[in-house]
């Protein structure tokens, strides 16, 4: 629906890709909300850069690191925990 507003094409993929990068990881919970605002994000970076407005991986990365500014914590957390640590 969100997709059809916005005369995007929607792509399955890409769900799967937002679920498996940028949920699941940081056990983020799905919100009805999101599919608008990332799109919202995604068609503004298109429109920065004079380009039609497409989905792609690389444009769900950037509104995401954006969108969900809790990205940095979930980092650190997650380089803290595959790096040894000095006892």
């Amino acid at each position: 629906m969100n997709c059809r507003r916005r005369q995007l094409r929607f792509h399955p993929v890409m769900i799967t890709y937002l679920q498996r990068r940028h949920y699941a990881p940081a056990g983020r919970p799905l919100r009805a909300c999101h599919a608008r605002d990332l799109l919202e994000q995604v068609t503004a970076l298109c429109h920065y850069r004079g380009v039609q407005p497409t989905i792609t991986r690389e444009l769900l990365d950037r509104a995401c690191a954006a969108y969900f500014v809790d990205d940095c914590k979930f980092d650190a957390a997650r380089d803290s925990k595959s790096r040894p640590h000095d006892d």
